[in-house]
């Protein structure tokens, strides 16, 4: 009797392996086909820094996604030290929304691994520039000292940053409510992998200047084209418009969908760009708004929402 007991136990134990074999297998057989991966964003400790995890060499860092760089990757220096398979190439000038340029060091970089199904080969990693980072990007002309302990920790915490064209070749959903971006093939794979209704969506035009992705936007000043910038604390606006020191509340819509009401802040934006874009659309903008980006086709997608209060 004992031993029959025995018996089924190894049989039942047996028969409950071999399912949890066959439902693991087939969801990672359903990954490594799938044509849609979700890429987990960290506000934290910024919470004006969307950040995520790249692997190179078998070493993780944090990165900032930061759709205002035309770069693929900018890593700091003490990063590219450890990159042992990285070859030199020659990038042109670095040049900031100002209109000051940077020398920087370019190289090819070995795989890059974004998650456990995706890897991106051939990208262009460029040696981050601290001036650019500590100055040329810089909305306040003088900082508090906590202000500067906190740029001092970001720099030290955060290994550089994802521009947009690191992911040109995508389909990329800005979901930062749900700390998320979803990376696909096609929107025929972000709509069958995910929630992703592009009815529930505003479908606009896409232009891509040298810094990023510009939408242009109906306000109540006439339209205006804006820099989509996850890497902007704030909202800008061309100093030749504003007076400095100061700034303006623009109501915004897009095919008569209101995106609400939004302070910018006089910036000098160098003319150079006057003709690509008037102003840019900081991180809060895509907190609040869910946004598809498709670079290959130059669309936009918004989600619909209800009527914003001011910000």
């Amino acid at each position: 009797m004992q031993s029959k007991r025995v018996l089924l136990l190894i049989l039942f134990l047996g028969v409950g392996f071999s399912c949890l074999f066959l439902v693991l297998f087939q969801q990672d057989r359903s990954e490594k086909t799938s044509h849609c991966v979700k890429i987990p964003v960290s506000f934290f400790p910024f919470t004006k820094k969307p950040l995520i995890h790249i692997e190179i060499e078998k070493v993780k860092y944090t990165l900032m996604l930061d759709t205002g760089s035309s770069h693929n990757l900018d890593l700091h220096k003490r990063v590219l030290a450890k990159i042992q398979d990285k070859t030199l190439i020659e990038v042109p000038r670095y040049m900031d929304v100002k209109g000051n340029s940077y020398l920087v060091q370019g190289f090819r970089s070995p795989p890059i691994k974004l998650h456990r199904h995706l890897e991106l080969s051939g990208a262009i990693a460029c040696e981050e520039n601290i001036d650019f980072l500590t100055k040329g990007i810089n909305i306040q002309k003088k900082k508090s000292l906590l202000g500067k302990i906190k740029e001092r920790f970001s720099l030290f915490y955060i290994d550089g940053r994802a521009g947009w064209s690191l992911f040109d070749n995508m389909i990329c959903l800005f979901n930062f409510g749900n700390s998320s971006i979803f990376l696909a093939e096609n929107i025929g794979a972000l709509t069958k992998e995910i929630t992703f209704n592009p009815a529930n969506f505003i479908k606009i035009p896409l232009e891509i200047s040298r810094c990023g992705p510009v939408l242009s936007i109906q306000t109540n000043i006439g339209t205006r084209k804006f820099l989509l910038d996850t890497g902007a604390s704030h909202y800008l606006y061309r100093e030749s418009a504003i007076q400095p020191e100061d700034s303006i509340v623009l109501s915004m819509a897009v095919d008569e969908q209101d995106l609400g009401c939004w302070t910018f802040f006089s910036y000098p934006i160098t003319s150079d760009l006057s003709n690509e874009f008037d102003g840019v659309l900081g991180i809060d903008f895509f907190k609040t708004h869910k946004i598809c980006l498709d670079f290959q086709e130059k669309t936009a997608y918004i989600q619909r929402t209800k009527r914003l209060s001011q910000r």
